[in-house]
């Protein structure tokens, strides 16, 4: 999952990834969004199977990098006093942040994608497994089937297994992104030709703002450091306050479950407590059957 949502970029500075991940959080990113409900709240497993074509590579050369003007204007009128105060934050958030961002590319790679999403059940898994059918073999071969991507309709064992693996599959989405929009029955491989007159952008580089921000390009600003430390740390507050964890329902309330963080996504689970249960301990625990005791014996 982790590539498919951010396996097109490319991180120069590792604190690019925590701050970058905010916008690819559940209910920030729809694909997020859409494969954290299949996979959490649906129980399934989802397969992403792709063929990508680049065609064009583009890149900043950063000895000749110019600042604007504008830039150059907030960086060095930013208020510098002996502590970090709110009236610095607002500035960085105001006219830096808002502004020009964080981060700025300095690669891109154009081409073209062609993909699809496959949906199973967990519960899915076993039953297959008995049938001696893979499930990531399946995809693959489902895959080139729809896109007719060296695909042998005359290998029968194939196209039986294909067949009894369709049963166990939920949902399947195919697309493409780039080049000429895809025929039906077209084969990938012409469509492939078709890339260089539309592509898109398929994977970038990134780099942090800080990277701009040194006394090489401000030779004549005694206080470019420590204007560097003031934006670093209205960054970190940034993150610390829009990195809030999404839990289902927000496990109904304390009482009955506690939102565990998955480490990823702004998403979490629901640990259910005091015998509820559910995906958002919404769940009564069983009623308590009291037995009553036995009457006294009669001598």
């Amino acid at each position: 999952m982790s590539w498919s949502i951010g396996g097109g970029i490319t991180f120069t500075n590792p604190l690019i990834p925590p701050i970058i991940s905010l916008t690819a959080s559940y209910g920030q990113s729809r694909q997020s969004t859409y494969m954290m409900n299949h996979i959490y709240r649906d129980e399934s497993i989802v397969y992403h199977t792709y063929a990508r074509v680049s065609t064009v590579k583009l890149s900043l050369f950063a000895p000749k990098l110019e600042l604007s003007d504008n830039f150059r204007y907030v960086i060095e009128n930013l208020p510098v006093t002996g502590t970090y105060t709110p009236v610095i934050e607002k500035y960085i958030q105001d006219y830096i942040f808002n502004y020009f961002g964080f981060t700025y590319i300095t690669e891109l790679l154009l081409g073209g994608i062609a993909q699809m999403l496959t949906v199973i059940e967990t519960s899915s898994v076993a039953p297959m497994e008995t049938e001696g059918i893979s499930a990531s073999q399946m995809v693959g071969l489902a895959f080139s089937k729809i896109f007719s991507f060296n695909y042998n309709e005359n290998e029968s064992e194939n196209s039986t297994k294909l067949q009894s693996f369709q049963r166990y599959v939920k949902s399947s989405m195919a697309t493409t992104v780039g080049g000429a929009p895809y025929k039906d029955k077209q084969n990938l491989n012409d469509w492939f030709t078709t890339i260089q007159n539309n592509p898109v952008t398929i994977k970038y580089t990134i780099q942090s703002i800080f990277d701009l921000i040194t006394p090489q390009r401000f030779p004549n600003d005694t206080n470019i450091e420590k204007k560097a430390e003031y934006i670093m740390q209205a960054l970190e507050q940034y993150v610390n306050k829009t990195a809030t964890v999404y839990c289902e329902n927000q496990c109904t309330n304390e009482a009955q479950g506690i939102c565990k963080p998955i480490g990823a996504y702004g998403y979490g689970l629901c640990s259910c407590i005091n015998g509820y249960s559910g995906f958002d301990c919404s769940h009564s625990p069983p009623p308590t059957t009291v037995i009553p005791p036995p009457p006294p014996s009669v001598l």
